[in-house]
């Protein structure tokens, strides 16, 4: 991995129940070695319930659906 970005309203304090998070991880080479890690954890750790991929051409962006913080797992 060689950057990291948290964008979007909550990144910049102006989020509402509505709002989502955007995480975006830059990868130079094996793209695999850390997405798979990370799509691990975000279902372990934060509840997805679900996910989907969108090519880019030499990219992949990866949307995770998550169940709202109430009936999150506890962490």
């Amino acid at each position: 991995m060689v950057g990291t970005a948290l964008t979007g309203s909550h990144a910049v304090g102006d989020g509402d129940r509505w709002s989502d998070i955007d995480l975006v991880l830059a990868v130079r080479g094996d793209i695999a070695a850390v997405l798979d890690p990370w799509t691990a954890r975000l279902y372990d750790e934060f509840g997805a319930l679900h996910h989907w991929d969108l090519s880019t051409g030499t990219g992949i962006i990866r949307v995770f659906l998550s169940a709202p913080p109430a009936t999150q797992p506890a962490r």
